[in-house]
């Protein structure tokens, strides 16, 4: 390679770098010489340089570096705790960070071609869609615990009060309440308004039929994605809910609950 006091030309530099993918330290050592000599070079020429980022990324890719978490399989409780510190550092930001923060996830949601937009739209109503058609997450979860805390439930459940074709997510029999978990698509228009407000007045019409026949309504509400610490504290929350009904089951009036708001 050219060994003149230059090391390289802008040409050789480009070729080396960006077609080949060689990193700053790579060069250097190709040279006979100091990284920071390279670099310093590189950017008199008007050189692209990578940044941190874009290195790394090619780190990588390229087999040079391995991903610090790819293939390491996390303990629930280290889950748990690291979402549980995710959220901490949240509720402690001062509202100037939060806002500094929320203006730069619109600034860059703003500088975000139609394309990457709508792969993002279409993912994720495919993602609720799918929900819809095969029970939730939390739906799952919900059942799960059900069973983990004795009580017996039937999933999915027609037909509770007489004829009425009525679908309900989870009856709990022994204390005579109906559980509905509440996705997304009760709250905003992932099929459009009409079903949106179709929705809304099946939730409503399902509500006076079960309050009507003596049963406990609890309404679990979804209104963001699921992470580990809202699925914890939605059961948690729902949890206490139960055992309040099962130690005095609630007078008329006051027979519907709602969790998660």
């Amino acid at each position: 390679m050219n060994k003149s006091k230059n090391l390289f030309t802008l040409k050789e530099f480009n070729k080396l770098h960006n077609e080949n993918n060689m990193s700053i330290y790579e060069i250097a050592e190709s040279y006979e010489t100091y990284p920071n000599k390279v670099r310093r070079l590189a950017q008199k020429l008007g050189a692209k340089i990578r940044n941190k980022s874009e290195a790394q990324k090619v780190a990588l890719s390229t087999g040079r570096q391995k991903h610090p978490t790819e293939g390491t399989i996390r303990e629930e409780e280290v889950k748990i705790k690291i979402s549980e510190g995710v959220a901490k550092v949240w509720d402690e930001m001062d509202n100037k960070e939060k806002k500094r923060r929320s203006d730069l996830a619109k600034e860059q949601w703003e500088n975000m071609s139609d394309v990457q937009k709508n792969d993002l739209h279409d993912k994720a109503y495919a993602g609720i869609r799918k929900a819809s058609q095969h029970g939730s997450k939390l739906e799952v979860q919900v059942l799960q615990k059900l069973m983990e805390w004795g009580y017996k439930v039937e999933f999915h459940r027609q037909h509770i009060i007489g004829n009425e074709k009525m679908h309900i997510d989870v009856v709990i029999p022994k204390l005579s309440t109906a559980i509905e978990i509440d996705g997304p698509s009760h709250f905003k228009p992932i099929w459009g308004e009409d079903k949106l407000n179709k929705s809304l007045e099946t939730d409503n019409r399902k509500d006076g039929l079960l309050l009507g026949a003596g049963f406990c309504i609890i309404r679990v509400l979804q209104k963001k994605d699921l992470t580990k610490k809202l699925a914890r504290d939605i059961l948690l929350e729902l949890e206490g809910v139960l055992e309040k009904i099962d130690t005095k089951f609630p007078s008329s009036g006051k027979r519907k609950f709602v969790v998660g708001e």
